[in-house]
């Protein structure tokens, strides 16, 4: 088999999967939308016919029964009962499991393909037609109607002319198994080819398709059964059916006096050999790479490998800016011509052409690398769905900012981390249906999954409507843990964020789901990872949000440059919220040896960034240098520097990878044009360093 489709058929059979598994999570609240089923349908459908085309006859076998079910219930002669959602939600897993394994024969899972079919079997078996459904009961028994009774329809003859495009490779849909749906739903009679399109061999192109059929087919079904077979095909092809059971016999013998089938055909006028035909029927690999597609699949790999020569791209560009100008200057003071500053225009206008042309590949590169949330936030549906009923809850899931779109690598990390919270509110945040009733609430409760982006951020947000966080007793934990003590004095925000803290939890019985606080360090150590930070509120008996900040992409990012002493930092420019010369009347001292800004109306802590780091400075008092207003979970805090350099944009390089640790106050590191090294500062971290004495900070750094 080749490489390259079974690739493409793993991808899109996943995607697939995961439309089908979506959709049947908004069907169960919304059983009579039709059009979700057949979204369902077509994705079943398509995951069928690509499990055929690459030899897949145990995927293709369990996605043809899942289709014949769920057919039925499109005609409605299946009623969108529990049992018939666990069925198609079963199924979807066993398929899911094959992929995951490698096992495309379903041999690790043959005890559960077994008991699918005879769940199939019973439906098959029992499901009635006409407008007087079946009913099917929790004790799996049928209710029979009248409509059992009736005997079958009367056989009918359908001619159908199939006359299909020669790029119809292209859309991924194989003729054949076309014919062998046709075959589904009766007995071929006679099948016949055209091939008069078909050209000499040295003129084919093995990628485009010649061959034009007609069928006839006896059948019990009616023409809406036949014309649902060309659902996704009438639209670009020439597709008739015709009922011609009257007139079958002089219409056979009168439209196939001048044909042939197609291997008399092509081996008396000796064009092509029967290898060429099957290149012709199973080239639709080779579809995908020709001129006319509008999307190309691109490896992850190739889209981070081209980010990382940007990146470099961005570095060299900003050493060679550097070098040009300060050469140019020094060479303007010792000319002191006048028409230099036209050079010096010239210079400057190339290299903000380049600037922006580079920010704009960068921007294109990034976006194709970003996906939409869609696709996580619905493995967490199914989730949580299958969880409450594990643990006898009533959960429904509303979904908010599915098509926001973050970087795939951003996703990837961040999944073990959402999955961790949104098992906690099930567990711990919403209550039993006994409990909510009894505090007036309804019994079923409700987790939001919300994503949205904010000021340059991606925002994702999971809220419960469950009991809420007691801060007190998170306090009180914390104080018998020690990690604070009783006359601390913590905002509401601060006692949330205890939970963070390793080994931290409240809970009175720890579950196997989850426990909240268990196992929340490592969620904050992953979502610090991405530069993310965590904010919490939370109100008794009305419910906890979790809402969690994260960068776009990972590697480049927008900061402010600013100087202490010989050193230059780079500020994230979305932590700033503005910059301020202080006055002597804003300045004022607090309790202890700490000072504050008063700005108006608000009082901002002050802290010297020269201090903070223990640097040598050229300001040292609040009115001597500048103070960058920098905003965080809602607080405030006014950072002292020497000088503001300016806005640049500015590559990432971990720390942690290259020194083995990660040290507070320090995001990671980038290379300037000048070839020197600067910190970025890591703005959650600051916060947290200004509330330890200073000979905690020296001997954490």
């Amino acid at each position: 088999m080749d490489d390259e489709l079974f690739e493409l058929f793993l991808e899109e059979t996943r995607e697939n999967l995961q439309v089908m598994e979506e959709g049947l999570l908004d069907l169960e609240g919304n059983t009579d939308n039709i059009d979700l089923i057949n979204v369902i349908f077509r994705a079943m459908h398509t995951i069928k016919g690509g499990a055929g085309l690459v030899g897949m006859q145990r995927i293709n076998d369990v996605t043809h029964r899942l289709e014949n079910l769920l057919d039925g219930v499109r005609n409605q002669e299946v009623s969108l009962t529990d049992d018939v959602f666990k069925v198609l939600f079963d199924g979807t897993d066993i398929i899911k499991k094959m992929l995951d394994e490698n096992d495309f024969t379903g041999v690790q899972f043959s005890e559960a393909i077994d008991t699918l079919f005879k769940q199939l079997d019973y439906f098959d078996q029992n499901h009635t037609t006409g407008t007087d459904s079946t009913v099917i009961n929790n004790d799996n028994k049928t209710v029979n109607n009248a409509e059992n009774e009736k005997s079958k329809s009367e056989i009918r003859t359908f001619k159908i002319t199939l006359r299909f495009q020669p790029t119809i490779f292209e859309s991924g849909t194989d003729p054949l198994m076309i014919l062998r749906e046709i075959q589904e739903v009766g007995r071929i009679v006679e099948s016949y080819c055209n091939s008069s399109k078909l050209p000499l061999l040295e003129e084919l192109v093995t990628h485009q398709f010649y061959l034009e059929w007609t069928v006839f087919v006896e059948t019990d079904k009616n023409q809406d059964a036949i014309d649902e077979i060309f659902i996704f095909v009438a639209d670009d092809n020439e597709i008739f059916v015709d009922d011609v059971t009257e007139e079958r016999a002089l219409s056979v013998e009168y439209t196939l006096s001048e044909q042939k089938q197609i291997g008399e055909l092509l081996v008396d006028e000796g064009k092509v050999f029967k290898q060429e035909v099957n290149k012709i029927v199973n080239k639709q690999e080779e579809a995908k790479n020709q001129e006319h597609s509008s999307t190309i699949r691109v490896e992850a790999s190739k889209l981070e490998g081209i980010l990382n020569h940007l990146a470099e791209l961005l570095i060299s560009h900003s050493r060679v800016k550097e070098l040009v100008l300060s050469n140019m200057n020094l060479f303007n003071d010792r000319s002191g011509e006048q028409h230099n500053n036209t050079i010096n225009r010239e210079i400057n206008t190339a290299f903000e052409e380049v600037d922006k042309i580079i920010r704009i590949v960068q921007e294109k590169v990034m976006n194709t690398s970003m996906i939409p949330i869609g696709g996580t936030f619905t493995r967490y549906q199914r989730m949580i769905r299958d969880l409450a009923r594990d643990i006898n809850k009533e959960v429904k899931i509303h979904i908010e900012g599915k098509e926001t779109e973050l970087d795939k690598q951003v996703i990837e990390q961040i999944a073990d981390p959402l999955k961790h919270l949104i098992r906690n509110a099930l567990d711990h945040g919403i209550e039993t249906p006994d409990e909510r009733e009894a505090m007036d609430k309804p019994r079923e409760g409700t987790i939001t999954l919300r994503a949205f982006h904010q000021e340059g951020n991606i925002v994702i947000q999971i809220s419960d409507d469950g009991k809420g966080i007691d801060e007190q007793a998170i306090f009180a934990k914390a104080v018998e843990k020690q990690i604070v003590r009783a006359d601390d004095k913590l905002s509401k925000q601060d006692m949330y964020l205890l939970l963070f803290n390793p080994g931290f939890s409240t809970a009175k019985q720890v579950t196997d789901i989850s426990g909240r606080g268990v196992g929340l360090d490592v969620v904050m150590t992953n979502i610090k990872n991405l530069r993310g930070t965590v904010e919490i509120d939370s109100e008794i008996g009305k419910g906890t949000t979790i809402t969690i900040k994260l960068p776009l992409t990972l590697a480049i990012i927008d900061g402010m440059m600013v100087r202490v002493g010989q050193e230059r930092f780079i500020i994230p420019l979305n932590m700033i919220s503005e910059f301020i010369k202080a006055s002597p009347e804003q300045v004022h001292q607090a309790e202890g040896n700490g000072a504050f800004i008063h700005l108006r109306g608000e009082n901002l802590p002050y802290v010297g960034l020269y201090d903070l780091l223990d640097l040598d400075a050229d300001c040292h008092a609040p009115t001597e240098g500048i103070l960058v207003v920098l905003q965080h979970n809602g607080r405030k805090l006014a950072l002292m520097v020497d000088d503001i350099l300016g806005q640049q944009q500015v590559v990432i390089k971990s720390l942690k990878e290259n020194m083995q640790q990660q040290i507070d106050g320090i995001a990671g590191v980038t290379i300037l044009g000048n070839g020197m090294v600067a910190i970025i500062l890591d703005v959650p971290t600051i916060y947290k360093m200004v509330k330890q004495p200073k000979s905690l900070r020296s001997s954490a750094g």
